[in-house]
């Protein structure tokens, strides 16, 4: 991956398509990196993520998941892509705030 993190939507966007792009060539390439893409794009256009892969906490406050879209992905799609399934998800969210 060229890079995955940005200031602006078509930073993460350009991410996207260049992720898309490493996997059509190499189906080994990590799709986790391309759902992470993916989530921070969508949350960069004020959207909500489909994966999640996004954690986020303000100054002072829990950690928690990012907004996220929990009827575009399924848990079979996450693990596809290297990603936790939204109960692996909350269970974390809980660890990183013991």
């Amino acid at each position: 991956m060229i890079f995955q993190h940005g200031k602006e939507s078509t930073d993460y966007g350009m991410a996207v398509k260049l992720m898309k792009k490493s996997i059509e060539l190499d189906a080994t390439a990590d799709k986790w990196l391309l759902a992470a893409a993916t989530d921070r794009y969508l949350l960069s256009k004020n959207e909500s993520q489909v994966y999640g892969t996004q954690y986020e906490r303000n100054q002072g406050e829990p950690w928690r998941l990012s907004d996220i879209d929990t009827t575009k992905i399924t848990d079979e799609e996450r693990i596809e892509f290297g990603v936790q399934t939204l109960a692996q998800q909350r269970e974390r969210v809980k660890k990183m705030n013991s």
